[in-house]
């Protein structure tokens, strides 16, 4: 059963900080050190100096005293709407921020989105001392009704937080505090299950604090989107790999003829426009080599070599399945240890970046670009307890952190 609670929620003071877009930064686990520096010296509050690897100088209840940071008066849950643009289209996500029960994944409602990376990245401040800084984010599935509409209904007023950040995105959170609509939301979540799809260092941290005791350290500050609403976008996580100056490319183009069917392209610029318009249900892998020049599209025929074993059918039907148990591994030859070795293999996210890599010079030589995990397969395959592969799919645009925050005692 998801225990979801409503919690009073920490605010940057309007009053002290007028300016929120410069106190907030992005996700943690998106900040390189550079970037974290830059959020550093931006603002003398900006709030990656409450975080302990971003070198605080101060501490949570050192502004919460000082009055930099306000906490509401009245325990509510958060609907946030947030405004972007990707590409030419304009969108809006919709997801709310509460309380949310620590359990372990794959213990009856909590449920894990992916293996782990290969080439996990390091550990992630899971708080500041005593503070929620940034929410992990649940995909929910299974509510006994659409939990957004009922909060949307009840946001009267100004919202409790507003800023546009440096990408043009506009986020919003207003404050519903009504104990009838707070019940209702609580209780419409219950029978709903959860996808752990970000903050997933942050939340076992938090996990490692829990007492049972249903206190303050058993709950943790999340952010709830509907996997079959209007929440964050589903983004894929492209590859690009080495491979041997020796590496046969004649014989790579014969071997991928023998389980796909492939179709040349003219260039890269036609690769997104070929990825959008796969059907459901259709795999789509696109190849492209900068040396000898090729632009390829790959479908899968209907009878593929064994691979995965173990593994459902539904698994083996993932584009990421496909890519690495069928053309890295049975293909070109790539074992499972050479593919979690970062100097074999990289994770590039959008396709302009993942072809300048390799149209750049470097180390790698062949990209491979795909869908992401469509919501059927994530819902179907995770509640079942069957993790997708390593990144595939990647849930954004993120909450920036510092938007809301929680004091925990």
């Amino acid at each position: 059963m998801a225990i979801v609670k409503a919690f009073r929620a920490v605010r940057f003071d309007p009053r002290k900080v007028p300016d929120l877009s410069k106190v907030i930064a992005p996700a943690w686990d998106s900040l390189d050190p550079e970037a974290r520096k830059a959020a550093l010296d931006r603002d003398p509050f900006n709030v990656i100096r409450l975080l302990p690897d971003g070198g605080p100088s101060a501490t949570f209840s050192d502004w919460l005293k000082a009055q930099i940071l306000e906490q509401s008066a009245t325990a509510g849950i958060f609907p946030y709407m947030h405004e972007y643009s990707q590409g030419v289209r304009k969108r809006t996500a919709r997801a709310f921020v509460a309380l949310g029960k620590l359990e372990p994944p794959g213990a009856g409602t909590v449920f894990q989105l992916q293996e782990p990376d290969p080439a996990p990245a390091p550990a992630l401040p899971a708080s500041a001392a005593g503070a929620d800084i940034e929410p992990v984010l649940m995909l929910h599935s299974g509510a006994t009704g659409n939990v957004d509409d009922l909060l949307a209904a009840a946001c009267v007023g100004a919202p409790f937080v507003e800023t546009t950040d440096d990408t043009g995105a506009v986020h919003k959170l207003w404050s519903v505090t009504d104990p009838t609509v707070v019940s209702e939301a609580v209780r419409m979540l219950e029978p709903a299950r959860l996808i752990l799809a970000a903050g997933v260092e942050t939340y076992a941290g938090a996990l490692e604090s829990t007492r049972g005791d249903g206190g303050p350290a058993d709950f943790r500050m999340m952010t709830f989107a509907s996997i079959d609403g209007d929440g964050p976008g589903a983004l894929p996580v492209h590859r690009v790999i080495h491979v041997a100056d020796e590496f046969d490319f004649n014989h790579f183009f014969e071997a991928l003829g023998g389980s796909f069917d492939v179709y040349p392209l003219y260039g890269p610029d036609a690769i997104q426009g070929l990825l959008d318009k796969a059907t459901p249900g259709e795999v789509r892998i696109v190849t492209f080599i900068a040396k000898p020049r090729r632009c390829l599209l790959m479908v899968p025929k209907a009878e593929l070599p064994p691979f995965a074993t173990g593994r459902s059918e539904a698994w083996k039907k993932l584009d990421t399945a496909i890519l690495h148990g069928v053309v890295l591994e049975k293909i070109i030859g790539l074992t499972a240890e050479s593919q979690a070795d970062t100097s074999w293999l990289q994770f590039v996210r959008g396709v302009d970046h993942c072809v300048g890599t390799l149209q750049g010079g470097g180390r790698y030589r062949i990209a491979f670009l795909i869908n992401p995990a469509r919501a059927a397969q994530v819902r179907d395959l995770c509640l079942a307890g069957e993790p997708l592969p390593p990144r595939a799919v990647e849930y954004a645009p993120r909450q920036p952190v510092g938007l809301l925050m929680r004091e925990q005692a």
